[in-house]
C-alpha cells in the first residue's frame, strides 16, 4: 500500500514513524518535507494550499491512502479533493471515510493504528458489512462511531450493535444549521430507525411551509429557531436566497420528517425527494431501508420516475451483494419482498441493477444522477 501524509504538525510525524513499520505500507510520502523524517519517508515541498497539485502527487505516485492530519489547515478542502477521487481518507486520532472497498477491515488497518473515534456515512458502514466477522478477524477497539449525512436504518443500527460492541450514534444538520439532532445512547434511549431528538440548546421543530409548528405525528419541514449559535448568518450576498431561507424565525432544511410525542424525529426525505405517486406521498429513505434487509442487496437508492398514470412511481437502483448476479428473476424477487413489508403503492415498480452507487464526496446518494439514468434505457 502506497500512503501520503499531509501536514506538518507533531502528531503527523509521529504518525509517520508508526506507518513506517506497517508492514501493508509499501511506499509513504510526507507533505510537506521535514528533514527530520527523511529517512523514513520521502518528502515534497508543494504547496498543500494547492489542492490540484497535491491531488496531482497522488496520482502520479498511485497514492492509496491519504493521511489528512488534524493541524493541517485547509485540512476539510484537501479531504474534499480527495474525497471525489473515491480515495480513503483517515486521521491520526479520528476516522473520516468514503469507502469503496472494505480495504479498511481487509488491512486491518483501523486496528493496528489504535482508531477510536471515526465518523462514516451510512453508505460507508454498509460497504464494511460486507466484509464476515470483522471484530473477531481483527480486533479493533472503537470507541464511537458516529455517522450521517443519509439515514441509516434499523438493520445498520443492528449490524454495528452486533459489530462493534456499541450503539451507532447518528448526526443530523446542514452546512447552513450545524448539529441540532441526533441520537445519544449515554443520555438518552436510542429508537432503531429514528433520526433522535434536538441537540440539547437548539429548537428544533416540525413545521408547515409558511412556518407553522405542526403537531405531533404530522409531517412536514425540519426548521429550527434562530438565534441559534451553529446557524448561518445569510447567503453572502444574496439576500433573497437567505429570505426564501427563513419563515419569521423559523429556518427551514428542507428536510421532511415527522416528530412523535417524545420528541423522536423520523426523517421521510428531503423535500424534493419526496415522490408523490397517486396521491400518495413517498420518502425514498422508508424504501430503501426496507430494501437494504434484502440479503441480496448491498446498496439501494430510490427515486420518483415519470409515469403517465400515477404522476411518479417508485424506481429503485441497486448494487447486488457479491455472488448475487443481477437477474430479472432476483429483481422480481426484491421487489416482491418490498411489497410484502410495505404499502402497495410504495414497493418499486421500476428497479435496476448498477455496478456502484453515483455518491457525493460526503458518501450520500446522488439522487441527480439516478434520474438521470432513469431517463436512459438500461443495457
Amino acid at each position: 500500500m502506497r500512503v501520503l501524509v499531509l501536514g506538518s504538525g507533531a502528531r503527523e510525524h509521529a504518525l509517520v514513524a508508526r506507518l513506517s513499520a506497517d508492514r501493508d505500507v509499501g511506499e509513504l510520502i510526507a507533505v510537506p518535507g521535514n528533514p527530520g523524517i527523511g529517512h523514513i519517508a520521502r518528502t515534497s515541498s508543494i504547496d498543500l494550499t494547492d489542492f490540484d497539485a497535491v491531488a496531482d502527487l497522488a496520482d502520479r505516485e498511485q497514492i492509496d491512502l491519504t493521511v489528512v492530519g488534524p493541524e493541517l489547515p485547509l485540512s476539510r478542502g484537501i479531504a474534499d479533493r480527495f474525497a471525489a477521487d473515491g480515495r480513503l481518507l483517515i486521521g491520526p486520532t479520528a476516522a473520516a471515510a468514503r469507502l469503496e472497498s472494505s480495504k479498511a477491515f481487509a488491512k486491518a488497518f483501523m486496528a493496528r493504528h489504535g482508531v477510536r473515534n471515526t465518523f462514516m456515512p451510512p453508505t460507508a458502514l454498509r460497504l464494511m458489512r460486507q466484509v464476515p466477522n470483522p471484530r473477531v478477524r481483527h480486533g479493533y477497539q472503537l470507541r464511537s462511531v458516529g455517522t450521517g449525512g443519509e439515514k441509516l436504518g434499523e438493520d445498520m443500527i443492528a449490524w454495528g450493535k452486533e459489530t462493534f460492541g456499541l450503539e451507532l450514534s447518528e448526526f443530523f444538520g446542514q452546512t447552513e444549521v450545524n448539529l441540532v439532532v441526533g441520537n445519544a445512547p449515554r443520555l438518552f434511549p436510542l429508537r432503531p430507525g429514528s433520526m433522535g431528538r434536538a441537540v440539547p440548546g437548539h429548537a428544533v421543530e416540525i413545521v408547515d411551509n409558511e412556518g407553522n409548528v405542526l403537531p405531533a405525528g404530522r409531517p412536514g419541514i425540519v426548521a429550527v429557531r434562530r438565534p441559534d449559535p451553529v446557524m448561518f448568518l445569510e447567503y453572502w450576498r444574496q439576500p433573497e436566497a437567505t429570505r426564501e431561507k427563513f419563515r419569521g424565525d423559523w429556518c427551514l432544511l428542507g428536510d421532511v420528517a415527522v416528530k412523535d410525542e417524545q420528541g423522536y424525529f423520523w426523517y421521510q426525505g428531503r423535500d424534493d425527494d419526496i415522490i408523490s405517486s397517486a396521491g400518495y406521498r413517498i420518502g425514498p429513505g422508508e424504501v430503501e431501508d426496507c430494501l437494504a434487509k434484502h440479503p441480496a442487496v448491498a446498496l439501494a437508492g430510490v427515486i420518483g420516475s415519470p409515469d403517465p398514470i400515477r404522476g411518479e412511481v417508485v424506481a429503485a437502483f441497486i448494487v447486488p451483494m457479491p455472488g448475487h448476479a443481477p437477474t430479472p428473476e432476483l429483481a422480481a424477487e426484491i421487489q416482491a419482498f418490498v411489497k410484502a413489508r410495505l404499502a402497495a403503492h410504495e414497493y418499486p415498480r421500476k428497479l435496476r441493477f448498477l455496478d456502484s452507487m453515483p455518491m457525493t464526496v460526503t458518501g450520500k446518494i446522488r439522487r441527480k444522477d439516478l434520474r438521470e439514468l432513469d431517463r436512459t434505457p438500461s443495457g
